[in-house]
């Protein structure tokens, strides 16, 4: 008898581009400590296995991130990290000889409520 494939465990991917940050000021006020992640994932393809009602389907991502912490001083720009994509990229195979530059600068304002 056969059964058909039945796949045991999922995983939640969302697509796209997510940025996260927390920002600490100093009790001076001239570093500001920060945590930043950023991700970017794209579905590339749809693979299938298996044949009759055995076949299953799974997705594939090409994700790019970055998760880092630094200390910067307010109003001065920083070179926070560079990126690239594989050289295998499905997404864009010409951007793998490309480097990207990701600069952060943090400002204070200063917001007085009545």
């Amino acid at each position: 008898m056969i059964s058909p494939a039945t796949p045991t465990a999922f995983e939640t991917r969302n697509t796209g581009t997510t940025v996260e940050f927390e920002a600490t000021i100093s009790d001076s006020g001239k570093f500001i400590d920060i945590r930043f992640n950023l991700d970017s994932t794209e579905l590339v393809d749809i693979r299938s296995w298996g044949q009759g009602v055995s076949t299953c389907q799974q997705p594939e991502f090409e994700a790019q991130k970055l998760n880092t912490a630094a200390t910067l001083t307010v109003d001065r720009p920083h070179l926070i990290a560079t990126v690239n994509r594989t050289p295998f990229s499905k997404v864009d195979p010409e951007s793998a000889t490309r480097v990207w530059f990701a600069f952060a600068t943090c400002s204070i304002k200063y917001a007085l409520y009545k």
